[in-house]
């Protein structure tokens, strides 16, 4: 049988006391928990459920929390960083997660549907498949944009315009180089 792990966003709440509840119910086990600011109430699950990340948005609080917990191998983590991490994951990677943040919070549309496929990256068998493949066409660099219609084209300058954005928010302004979207072609392994 598989064992399940879960993070908790908010486990010191109502509904993250209830989720702890079912999970003793049905003996999954927990990866994380998230806090605002509960030291006392995150420290007591930690000990209780061996999560191996605790994260609290308050940085004061998570230091004290590191200080309570040294005594166990959970890692404590502070603030949107580490609410991030204890989110992660391979199908949800950080970079996504903060894409999906930044896009809620500007409150972006979603399009009606997806006029095309945009390949970043792909290995020989993925470009013998793409040949195959029927449906949506495939954008394989900026160029073909033009080709696909206007609604394409549309959606593509949003895109851009978001990846702008998104960049402009790196911790090294160094590597911030707008416009990379109108320039990027696939990587082929």
């Amino acid at each position: 049988m598989m064992t399940k792990n879960l993070t908790i966003l908010g486990s010191t709440g109502s509904i993250g006391r209830q989720t702890l509840d079912v999970i003793d119910a049905c003996g999954m086990e927990v990866a994380a928990i998230t806090a605002n600011s509960s030291v006392d109430a995150l420290e007591e699950q930690a000990r209780r459920y061996h999560p191996e990340l605790a994260v609290l948005m308050d940085e004061k609080a998570a230091d004290d929390l590191k200080v309570r917990l040294a005594d166990t191998p959970v890692k404590v983590l502070s603030g949107m960083d580490g609410l991030l991490e204890a989110a992660r994951t391979r199908r949800y990677p950080l970079a996504r997660l903060r894409r999906m943040l930044l896009a809620a919070y500007l409150e972006l549309p979603e399009p009606e549907h997806i006029p095309y496929l945009r390949l970043l990256a792909a290995s020989r068998r993925g470009c013998d498949l793409l040949r195959q493949m029927r449906g949506a066409p495939v954008l394989t660099k900026p160029a073909d944009v033009s080709r696909l219609g206007q609604t394409a084209q549309d959606l593509f300058t949003r895109e851009a315009g978001w990846t702008d954005l998104y960049t402009l928010a790196y911790p090294d302004l160094s590597q911030s180089a707008c416009g990379a979207d109108w320039r990027a072609t696939p990587w082929i392994m």
